[in-house]
């Protein structure tokens, strides 16, 4: 999956690598070439050009990263599919400005990441794309000398015949929507392209099933014939989610999970309204749809509420085709919701950050990780939301998460960590919380796995030199003999004293406290 998201009325000043560090070859290789280690906690990238002082559109591919700043694009991570540029590079571990052919005839204004291919929207409504083409996902009109369906190709312009408002993919399929009407193409097995088929050919008995791409953009009739107007979709490498100007909601494609909250789980092929029923008088009205690869979501403004989220799909504690309500425990109103492959990251209207869902890891609150690679011991799933106490203060604005690692933006002018300096230029590394005793102080995690792979990072994006820098402000890891002191150990009241801390639970309450007398009786 790949999420991509406009940031034009936010401060995205600063962003945090999350997840695998290592570009190289295709998802499902090793994580750790040469050793590289994945990051088990955010790690800031300090020094990422942005010249407009922020970024305004992001998305992620299953290895690589674009985004937009001042009309400008950059991306970093694998090119073996030249999803970057044509240059034979097969790895770009610096953040590269990507300089996009004669042919393009505006400026750089939002980006959207399949697996491994690019687009780029340009500011008069064209739209630009590279990378794998193997389902003819980009969209380029095909001469003599660059058939379609080949496996890669270089920058070129989409045989789009209408001005592109904004632009979606993931997985090896692409979206368009200009005026209220939707367009699509690339690989549509799942019949999630709208067009009311999966492009299965006839085959042999004994050969294996083909389907046939949809090699340009294609308008997406249905909506047209129910004469309705798109507002917004959400989409996965597998399904689609539209809202209507009307605030209806629609899906159509894969249902596997329940997550087009059918009552079959086949293949849906013609678009279906999703009914999600209110759970009190109060009208409730249609704010966001958000897809991930195995579930979907959808945001409500209530009245005297504020927003709501419902869910449905695979959501980590079951599977429901029926739409639930979901309580994330925020202080404030959900803002944002991020889904990746079984993943969610939930952005409250404050800047909170919250994850949910499976290959995160079992510390839970503790540190809030979310881990993108399965070798990581520990790993196990989480069936409700939970703050990401590792960003806890950073006000965080968007997010975008790949097949691999997700990068999450921040606005450094309303860092909320108390006590700490207001001064952005000199806040290169941020640790609000030592997160790498994350047993409740019981243990370490792995010793130096988080310093080294902070250090490998930024010493292949900024150079050796930039690198000792950065890693000269890193906080060191408290030393053993003093996490003794604050370690916690289990024990009956007998046990306590006058003076001693204590944390107290009831279910998923927590209190810590100081014992200030006893009753002797």
């Amino acid at each position: 999956n790949s999420f991509c998201t406009l940031l034009s009325e936010m401060a995205a000043t600063a962003a945090y690598f999350w997840g695998r560090t290592d570009f190289h070859g295709t998802v499902s290789s090793s994580s750790e070439h040469d050793g590289r280690i994945p990051l088990e906690f955010p790690a800031r990238l300090p020094d990422l050009p942005m010249p407009s002082g922020r970024i305004e559109s992001i998305a992620v591919g299953a290895l690589h990263c674009v985004y937009v700043s001042g009309g400008r694009l950059f991306g970093f991570g694998s090119n073996h599919m030249r999803q970057l540029h044509h240059l034979a590079l097969d790895v770009c571990e610096t953040v590269t400005e990507i300089k996009l052919p004669e042919s393009a005839t505006g400026k750089p204004v939002e980006v959207a990441c399949g697996h491994y291919f690019t687009l780029v929207r340009l500011d008069d409504g064209s739209v630009m794309s590279a990378g794998n083409n193997e389902h003819s996902q980009l969209g380029h009109i095909a001469d003599n000398t660059t058939p379609q369906g080949e496996k890669w190709r270089a920058w070129n312009r989409v045989a789009l015949s209408v001005p592109a408002e904004r632009i979606f993919a993931a997985g090896a399929s692409c979206f368009v929507l200009s005026e209220g009407t939707l367009y699509s193409w690339g690989l549509q097995k799942h019949g999630h392209l709208g067009h009311g088929t999966t492009g299965e050919l006839e085959r042999e008995v004994s050969g294996p099933i083909r389907y046939e791409p949809v090699p340009f953009p294609e308008r997406v009739q249905w909506f047209v014939t129910q004469r309705m107007k798109i507002a917004d979709v959400a989409i996965s490498a597998s399904h689609l989610l539209v809202q209507t100007t009307a605030g209806e909601l629609y899906g159509v494609g894969d249902n596997s999970y329940g997550k087009l909250a059918l009552s079959s789980t086949s293949l849906c092929l013609i678009p279906q309204r999703v009914k999600i029923v209110p759970q009190s008088d109060i009208p409730e009205k249609l704010v966001s749809v958000h897809a991930s690869a195995e579930a979907s979501l959808a945001i409500f403004e209530v009245s005297n509420i504020g927003r709501i989220c419902y869910a449905w799909g695979k959501l980590g504690n079951d599977s429901s085709s029926t739409p639930l309500r979901v309580t994330f425990g925020m202080p404030t109103d959900v803002s944002q919701i991020v889904g990746g492959d079984g993943i969610h990251l939930i952005i409250g209207a404050e800047g909170e950050l919250y994850s949910w869902g499976r290959h995160t890891n079992a510390y839970g609150t503790t540190t809030g990780m979310l881990s993108f690679d399965k070798s990581i011991p520990h790993v196990s799933s989480r069936a409700y939301p939970r703050p990401v106490e590792c960003m806890a203060g950073k006000h965080v604005v968007g997010a975008a998460i790949g097949k691999t690692f997700a990068v999450i933006l921040a606005d450094d002018a309303k860092w909320q960590d108390p006590g700490t300096l207001r001064d952005n230029a000199t806040r290169h590394v941020m640790l609000p919380k030592d997160v790498r005793y994350p047993k409740g102080f019981t243990e370490r995690l792995t010793p130096t796995r988080f310093e080294d792979a902070t250090a490998a990072l930024w010493t292949r994006m900024f150079g050796a030199a930039r690198a000792e820098e950065l890693l000269k402000e890193l906080p060191k890891a408290t030393p053993a003999a003093e996490v003794a002191k604050v370690r916690l150990a289990k024990r009956g009241n007998k046990g306590l004293h006058i003076g001693s801390k204590v944390r107290v639970w009831m279910t998923d309450v927590y209190a810590l406290g100081t014992v200030l007398g006893r009753d002797l009786e």
